[in-house]
């Protein structure tokens, strides 16, 4: 297994896990929903913590960097959907984490 197929393994494990303890698919969620209108509204603003988030995930990302090399338009497209998508899962769940917190008054 290279490095992206764990990744993608972990991707994927973290979201099940995410599903089962939140009792839906979390990207129907109104919640999740939010949170996505709220990050791609921040990603138009250069100044921004998520615009940061965004380009740190494309400067991690071996595709991205496949794609520009290669110039197809394509995959540096779908790529850069999937570091958008990848940051609005990771806000989403640290705002569900530090709800838990406030709730719970307890980190976990």
């Amino acid at each position: 297994m290279n490095d992206m197929q764990l990744i993608q393994a972990v991707d994927r494990h973290f979201d099940h896990m995410a599903e089962a303890y939140f009792g839906e698919d979390i990207e129907d969620s109104l919640e999740f929903k939010r949170v996505r209108t709220e990050v791609l509204m921040e990603l138009q603003d250069p100044n921004s913590q998520i615009y940061s988030q965004f380009y740190d995930e494309l400067d991690n990302s071996e595709d991205y960097h496949i794609a520009l090399g290669s110039g197809a338009m394509m995959d540096i497209i779908e790529t850069r959907q999937q570091a958008i998508e990848k940051v609005i899962k990771a806000q989403f769940f640290m705002r569900k984490q530090r709800m838990m917190i406030v709730i719970t008054g307890n980190k976990q």
